[in-house]
């Protein structure tokens, strides 16, 4: 299906657009909660007076105020992007559906593919492995422990390169939603509630996962 491929690259395109829109936005918010909320400053909400009701003469006002009212500005942005990039990725998510190819028995023995009647990958198949845990990190909290081998994060599983494409899909807009992590673990499946949020690293989960 050739229009259905088309459709797909170009909301991934998209997709990774507003990522990149994203980021930046969350870059610019941190910088300005970061001068906000340093020591001996008032943050979002202090009063800029004394108790005279003097401006206050050991902060910088005007920068204050102008870091206040731009992170307003770019926590509604934020709000607005992260609603488009959920649309998009409802939409991928459809057009993914319509897509999934199947392969004939000559394509895969040209390319290595399973051909189509061939068995499935197991459903406790791991897809990753976690190589690095950040310390603090929602992972961390969560229980994850390096060398934990994913099988599934909520209903996604499956073979590693289809499995992180959906990770990285469902990723951002999951902040604050409690799903289930399952790992194997010394050659048992364990079960972890993972909660992706924002923390003080990069990224909403604070681990790094392995292709396998």
């Amino acid at each position: 299906m050739v229009a259905a491929s088309v459709d797909v690259s170009e909301l991934k395109k998209r997709i990774f657009e507003i990522q990149a829109q994203k980021d930046t936005v969350e870059a610019e918010m941190d910088a300005c909660l970061a001068r906000l909320n340093a020591p001996g400053q008032p943050g979002e909400t202090e009063p800029l007076v004394d108790r005279e009701g003097f401006p206050r003469d050991d902060v910088d006002i005007p920068q204050i105020r102008t870091d206040r009212k731009r992170v307003i500005e770019l926590r509604n942005d934020h709000k607005g992007i992260m609603k488009q990039l959920g649309e998009l990725l409802t939409q991928l998510h459809a057009a993914v559906k319509h897509e999934v190819p199947r392969p004939s028995a000559a394509d895969a023995a040209q390319t290595g593919a399973a051909p189509p009647d061939a068995p499935a990958a197991p459903a406790t198949a791991p897809f990753a492995v976690i190589d690095q845990v950040a310390a603090d990190s929602p992972a961390q909290a969560a229980g994850v422990q390096l060398g934990d081998r994913v099988v599934a994060v909520g209903d996604i599983r499956g073979p590693p390169a289809e499995a992180f494409e959906r990770v990285a899909a469902w990723l951002p807009t999951a902040e604050g939603v409690k799903v289930a992590l399952v790992v194997e673990r010394e050659g048992r499946l364990v079960t972890l509630a993972l909660v992706p949020r924002r923390w003080g690293g990069r990224g909403l989960l604070g681990c790094h996962m392995k292709p396998l």
